[in-house]
């Protein structure tokens, strides 16, 4: 008879390549001890929660995509969280969506970090754009210009302006390193 050990599974949230690890119970609380895991006093995906006449319809659809390719999968407790297991599950579904494995832990990621539920795979939109303020498309003036030949005055004209516009960007993206 085998002995049984409470096992828990963490996951570090902000982490871009964070995969689940089945940890004894005993571990858990001594990371906690020493500080080195935290428990969130807050959850950032709380907002996840939402019902789903609150989500834009093409959000919906994308989030439903992911959850056709990994549904199946989830639910296989606890081979999911064990590496040399979840290989092998993903190669079975890969073979049946005709997707990537790169596709797959990105959903499956989402899905543990966000909490299991559904809507953890909604697309990211809100990451997109400038904060606090609205998308800035194109320039005022007119896209297409006359051709000009490369030592003609408007073309240096138009290289010394672009010199002018992005320089200071360079040296700013230079300085920070």
């Amino acid at each position: 008879m085998a002995l049984f050990v409470p096992t828990d599974i963490a996951i570090s949230v902000k982490a871009k390549t964070a995969l689940p690890i089945l940890s004894k119970l005993d571990d858990l609380e001594d990371a906690l001890a020493d500080k080195s895991a935290i428990i969130r006093p807050v959850d950032d995906y709380a907002y996840l929660s939402q019902p789903d006449s609150a989500i834009p319809e093409k959000w919906c659809t994308l989030r439903d995509k992911a959850w056709e390719i990994i549904k199946d999968i989830v639910i296989i407790e606890p081979d999911i969280y064990i590496s040399e297991a979840r290989g092998k599950l993903i190669t079975d579904i890969e073979r049946i969506h005709h997707t990537y494995h790169r596709m797959m832990y990105l959903y499956l990621r989402k899905y543990w970090q966000r909490g299991l539920i559904k809507n953890a795979l909604l697309p990211d939109y809100s990451n997109c754009g400038e904060r606090d303020e609205g998308k800035k498309v194109g320039r005022a003036e007119k896209r297409s210009q006359a051709k000009t030949t490369k030592n003609s005055p408007s073309a240096l004209i138009a290289k010394s302006a672009v010199k002018k516009q992005y320089y200071p960007l360079t040296v700013d993206k230079i300085l920070c390193f």
